[in-house]
């Protein structure tokens, strides 16, 4: 479903990268980075460069060389895609995700409202549940929560036929940004037992970022610094949950990061959950 705009980019690298970036952990045969290094020395075509190739690139730079190598080309792909007429296929799902690496809020708001609409209009409904979930994800980073609630229930009421088979991602950060802790538990439960059936490593570690939060709301503070065991990779990668010292003997609260690969930019401007989840 990758669309003829893609051309200058061979859609079968791009799918083997997104495909090793969901496996992650689980991936067998061959690593992420390998996935990486290969697309970023394919040939890429003559300047100016598409988007779809830019994207690639951006990708492949990001798990080779980093992020800050990586942004500049991530951010000329969202806005070459940005600037393009509408379309709506899975490359161009992998923008939201692009726009969540470059805490571009506004651009991931308008990602995702923009491509539901679009999958609404155009009757593409076997992606509309994606768009659903990019962003009801938007609104839970906003802390929006009702707000996401309504955009999941819309989700839950297309018929089973239009809905791929997915893990339950974004009505887990739902469920911990609410402090509902038993339902958040079932979930988490859910995406280990997912994540090893369907060989889909990053559902592991979205459930270990889901955990951190939860227990540390609950004061469950070495719970949550169970979770640290290795960097957390979320989507992309998120940056490391780390635990601020309190300097009174007293266990450090574990400080949970947003749901996103890199550094948090100084140009953000959404509002930023804090690490402790809340009730409604």
């Amino acid at each position: 479903m990758f669309s003829r705009r893609t051309q200058g980019c061979d859609p079968a690298q791009l799918e083997a990268l997104l495909s090793a970036i969901y496996a992650a952990r689980l991936a067998t045969g061959i690593e992420l980075s390998d996935v990486a290094r290969a697309a970023r020395s394919a040939r890429v075509g003559r300047e100016p460069l598409r988007d779809a190739q830019l994207l690639l690139l951006g990708l492949a730079t990001r798990f080779t060389a980093g992020y800050a190598a990586a942004a500049p080309t991530l951010s000329k792909a969202l806005g070459a895609y940005r600037n393009e007429e509408p379309r709506l296929d899975l490359s161009s799902l992998s923008y939201n995700i692009v726009a969540m690496e470059l805490w571009d809020d506004q651009a991931w708001l308008e990602l995702a409202s923009g491509q539901a609409e679009l999958a609404r209009a155009t009757g593409t409904l076997s992606l509309l549940p994606y768009t659903l979930d990019y962003l009801a994800q938007y609104h839970i980073q906003a802390g929006a929560l009702r707000v996401a609630a309504g955009v999941l229930t819309e989700r839950e009421g297309l018929e089973m036929g239009l809905k791929a088979e997915t893990l339950p991602y974004v009505p887990l950060l739902l469920a911990v940004w609410r402090g509902q802790a038993s339902t958040a538990l079932e979930l988490i439960e859910e995406m280990h037992r997912g994540a090893h059936a369907r060989g889909e490593g990053c559902a592991i570690t979205v459930a270990e970022y889901a955990a951190a939060i939860l227990y540390n709301s609950l004061g469950q503070y070495e719970a949550a610094r169970g979770m640290l065991h290795a960097p957390l990779w979320i989507s992309y990668q998120s940056g490391p949950v780390r635990a601020a010292p309190t300097g009174h003997g007293e266990p450090g609260r574990v400080r949970a990061p947003s749901l996103r690969m890199g550094n948090r930019p100084k140009t953000s401007t959404a509002r930023r959950s804090t690490g402790s989840a809340n009730v409604e």
